[in-house]
């Protein structure tokens, strides 16, 4: 079900872990970086069905496949954009408990092409999660969804290859600006993350207050961004995968992830995660940092 996506084992291993832990969400971001990432949700969708139906998966599998699982809801853009009037059909769809299985499954594809109002409605659905819902959004870039619903969803980057990710063509991308950064500036910057990372794994509370952090100001996001690429390979370190980033600093990785438990990684990538979010919003850039500093130190997020 699964097998076939070695070059994604480390989301196959985050959702296997997830079903051992019952610690499923109930919104998913999956970045599909190039790939197919709608084949790939259907299998993760079916491996997450099948757990209640161990002698009749392919029974389940075959429903799923020519699209006539009842619990299996799948939304595409109506024409350039996805509609209001989609969002009130899922809500209508899913207003009521499963009765075939455990989970109701949406799967939205091109995620980006929320409008303004479609893109409203289904902040109300992530805010107010029904019990045993869970949605799939797919997007090529994470970056090009709304941020206010890439805020509220655990994002997943499928690998393009098994080479390790270049951190100036990533940001370049990211940013639309190939005048923003260069590839010197981009060491500089990896190299002094790491470095106020690790010594805030050493140290603990009030490394990351100082005035360090506030130098990042101007370029926070991109702060955050790297930050983020560091705890997601401490997690491929904690779970016994490769490095997808960082390969080269294999040593400093090591060091993170013994000084961390799983469910702590997990919380620092969901906490840098929605200060990404709050970052694009009008918001004094000093109350943001300030906020992060606290969230990161204490493991729980503060409201920005």
């Amino acid at each position: 079900m699964l097998d076939e996506y070695k070059k994604q084992q480390h989301i196959c291993d985050f959702f296997l872990n997830s079903v051992k832990s019952n610690k499923i969400s109930h919104a998913y971001l999956i970045e599909e970086n190039g790939n197919d990432g709608f084949e790939f949700v259907i299998a993760i969708t079916k491996f997450l069905l099948c757990v209640d139906f161990e002698d009749n998966k392919e029974f389940i599998c075959n429903l799923i496949d020519n699209n006539n699982y009842p619990e299996l809801y799948i939304i595409s853009p109506d024409g350039k954009e996805i509609k209001k009037e989609q969002m009130l059909e899922l809500k209508h769809v899913f207003s009521t408990k499963p009765v075939f299985g455990k989970y109701r499954i949406c799967i939205i594809r091109e995620s980006n092409k929320f409008n303004s109002s479609s893109a409203n409605s289904i902040l109300k659905f992530l805010e107010e999660p029904a019990e045993n819902i869970i949605i799939f959004l797919l997007a090529n870039d994470q970056h090009k969804v709304i941020s206010t619903i890439a805020s509220r969803c655990q994002i997943l980057t499928m690998s393009p290859n098994n080479q390790p990710l270049d951190i100036e063509k990533y940001l370049i991308k990211t940013f639309d600006d190939e005048n923003s950064i260069d590839k010197e500036e981009t060491e500089k910057l990896e190299n002094k993350i790491f470095e106020i990372i690790i010594d805030f794994e050493m140290k603990g509370s009030n490394v990351l207050a100082d005035k360090e952090i506030y130098n990042f100001k101007e370029k926070f996001d991109i702060f955050l961004t790297i930050a983020l690429l560091i705890y997601q390979d401490v997690l491929n370190c904690k779970i016994g995968r490769d490095l997808k980033t960082f390969v080269d600093k294999s040593k400093e990785i090591n060091y993170i992830c013994s000084r961390q438990e799983l469910d702590d990684i997990i919380k620092k990538i969901n906490i840098i995660l929605r200060f990404l979010g709050y970052i694009h919003f009008n918001v004094n850039k000093d109350l943001i940092i300030s906020n992060f500093i606290i969230s990161l130190e204490e493991g729980d997020e503060v409201n920005a």
